[in-house]
This record gives structure tokens, sequence and C-alpha cells, in this order.
């Protein structure tokens, strides 16, 4: 049996409730069902299961280990069994995921690799010109929309100049497959969903510039690469739909509405046509509840108070203004998320991974962040009393008053000292 949650590699965590199995007079086990399918697992096996009371490797555990191959079904998730228990009540367990043996320690060994690369910071130097300091999913994303090239040099923070061919983890896995109709198709959709641009020139959008010196900027080597004309008409089409309907409300309503609802069919349709998810897809729609996908989705302005997201994914996502008092957010992942101007209070944020999230004027009053992972988070004007920061990670994180916290910071924000 692989111990528990504090003493191996976490690949993924769930909290499950369990329920007395009797035997007679007294109870003598408790049975949890884990609400995954082999589907969302890593294309790895044969696979383990070990659960116990978070964090400590001396609480409750089960018996044995599940057995191989998965026990479960392809949709349904397997039931493990704890130890004896002498109390009818109900238990919640922390249960993890491991490939067995070897394949475990590779896999383990390679993802803690690349999330290192991807929590460092990162420099970029083209033409003497130095930028930065980035983390490394928003140098992959620059590396992805061709605002970093394959030719300009990086350096770790700490570290020296290399050609970024030197760091293959950086560049993205849509630009690594072999040409094709079908992965240029892939390349273009990745790079109109990670495009936050508004159409137009921007240049002509800035009140208070000097024309003609600042349309001189960028010139030669530093202008980017010139798009296509489907990213233009995807960023067009995007822009006239979160747009136009505040153009004129009272006077063209239902035409905005009636032309925003036929833009919106042809661009589902573009989407539909050219995007095949290789594997369990993010959805975007899907109501709040545990285990929900929203990698990489918009939920601005999120109404989800007091609801049960345990489990759930949600890098990289836009959540800003949304309203979450109340809700439960254990072991969440919101890695590199907004959560800006958010009311979080009293909400279970305990063990979430908040890596490079922002929460700027977030409403953090009286919520639980203990073992949370806040590393290069963005706490700038947060309202955080009476909020439990124990165990929590601050590595490098900006604290309320728009400082950093230095490295090896844990449950409080600690300072460079001056010398």
């Amino acid at each position: 049996m692989i111990c528990s949650t504090g003493c191996a590699p976490r690949l993924r965590t769930w909290r499950v409730s369990c329920w007395p199995f009797s035997n007679g007079s007294e109870v003598s086990a408790l049975t949890c069902r884990l609400p995954i399918a082999r589907s969302t697992l890593p294309a790895l096996c044969p696979v383990t299961v070990a659960c116990s009371n978070w964090p400590a490797c001396h609480g409750r555990t089960v018996e044995g280990a599940s057995p191989v191959p998965w026990p479960g079904t392809p949709e349904v998730g397997p039931v493990v069994t704890t130890a004896r228990q002498s109390a009818v009540q109900t238990w919640h367990l922390y249960c993890i995921i491991y490939p067995d043996k070897e394949t475990a320690r590779r896999f383990a060994g390679r993802l803690m690799k690349t999330d290192r690369k991807h929590r460092m910071l990162w420099y970029t130097r083209r033409d003497g010109i130095v930028r930065g300091p980035y983390p490394g999913r928003q140098v992959s994303r620059y590396i992805l929309l061709g605002r970093i090239r394959e030719s300009d040099d990086v350096k770790p923070d700490g570290g020296t100049w290399t050609a970024l061919s030197a760091y293959p983890e950086l560049i993205p896995d849509v630009m690594k497959l072999p040409p094709s109709e079908e992965n240029r198709q892939k390349l273009l959709m990745a790079r109109m969903r990670e495009d936050e641009r508004q159409p137009g020139d921007r240049r002509e959008r800035e009140p208070n510039q000097d024309a003609e010196g600042f349309r001189e900027q960028r010139s030669g080597g530093e202008r980017r690469r010139r798009e296509s004309e489907e990213e233009l008409r995807h960023r067009l089409l995007r822009y006239q739909l979160t747009h136009a309907a505040q153009a004129s409300r009272s006077a063209y309503r239902y035409p905005l509405v009636a032309s925003g609802l036929v833009l919106l069919g042809l661009l589902l349709s573009f989407v539909l046509a050219l995007f095949e998810p290789e594997e369990v897809a993010p959805d975007c729609a899907a109501r709040a509840h545990p285990g929900v996908n929203w990698n990489n989705c918009n939920q601005v302005g999120l109404v989800a108070s007091r609801a049960d997201l345990v489990g759930a994914s949600i890098s990289n996502a836009r959540m800003d203004r949304s309203q979450l008092s109340g809700a439960q957010l254990s072991g969440v992942n919101l890695e590199y998320s907004s959560l800006n101007l958010s009311d979080l209070r009293r909400a279970d944020l305990s063990h979430a991974r908040l890596v490079g999230a922002t929460l700027r004027g977030a409403d953090l009053r009286n919520s639980s962040l203990v073992q949370a992972d806040l590393s290069y988070a963005n706490l700038s004007s947060a309202s955080i009393e009476g909020a439990d920061f124990s165990g929590a990670i601050l590595d490098n994180a900006i604290w309320v008053d728009q400082k950093p916290c230095v490295p090896g910071s844990v449950g409080v924000c600690l300072r460079y000292r001056k010398k």
C-alpha cells in the first residue's frame, strides 16, 4: 500500500464522503466511492488508490490498495474501504491516484520538473532588449502568439542567457505537432483562444500619445508576426458579440440581440467544425458542481455562492467579480486564474492551488486558506480580515500592501531585510 497524501508525490486529490458498512451490531468499515472515471486519469496503467484523513500519514488509512487493473468501470470510480471504526458517523477522506511502480516515479518526476519550469520567472532578450520577468506559462502563451520567437534568448531568474530551443518544455505542445492541415487548424484555434486583443490598431485607441512617435515604437524585428484573415475575423466577431449590445441599448436592443445570436451561431459553427477535443475538454457551460472542468473558461461575474466545487479544475480561467461566498473550493486547481474583485468571504480554499492567481481587491474575509499554495499569487488590496493562512505557501506572492513575500514564506508573508 502507498502512504497517504503528505508522503508521496501528489498527482491529484479528491475529497470523498464515506458511509458506514455495518457488520451486525457494530460498524466494521467505511465505504468510499471516488467521484472520478478512468478516462479522466493520465494515460497510464495500472494505477493505485490511497486514502487517509488529511494531511497526516498516521490517520485512518485504507486497509488495502485498489487491485490491478483499475477496479471501477470507465464511467464509475472505484470503491475503497477504510480501517475498522467504532462509531457510526460519516468521514471525509482525501484520496489520491498513483500510477504504479516505475511508471509512477517517471511520471511524477517529469510532472514536477515541468511544474518547476512553469513556476519559475523568465526573462527574454531580442536585439539587446530585455523584457520580463514572466511566469513560465505566460512565456509559453507569448510563444504561441508569436510575441516571443524561437530566435529570441531566454533565461530563468538567476540563470544565464540561452536560446529558446534549449527549453523545449516552454514551447506549447500544439506547436510541436507534425505539419498537416488538421494540426494547422489546431494551432490556429489555440492562438485564437489565447488572443485577448481588440480588433483594429491599438495605437489609434490611445488618447494621449504622439501619433508619429508612437507608431515608431515597434519596427522591423520588433513587429509581431502577421496574422491570418481567420484570426482577424475571429477577433472581430468576438468583439462584436461582447460589445454590440452596449451600443444604444434602448433603441436597438432586439435587432442587436438577433444579430448577436446569428453571429454566435456562425462562431459556434466555425469552432465546432475546426476544434475536436482529443481528451476530456473543459465545459464552460457546465453548472457549478464537484469536479467541474472550467480550465481556460471565461466565468466573469459567476454567481456560485455556497456552491460545492470540490475537486474542480479551473486553471487559467477568468472569474473576476465572481460571487463565491461560502463556496467549497477545497483542493481546487485555480492556477493562473483571475479572481479580481471576487467575493470569497467564508470560502473554503484549504489545500487549493492558487499559483500565479490574481486576487487584486478580492474579499477573503473569514475564508480558509489552510495549506493553500499561493506562490506568485497577487493579493494587492485584498481584504483578508479573519482569513486563515495556516501552512499556506506564499513564496514570491504579492501581499495586500503590494510588496513581495520572500521565498520560504509559510503562513505569514516574510519580507526582505534592509541592509
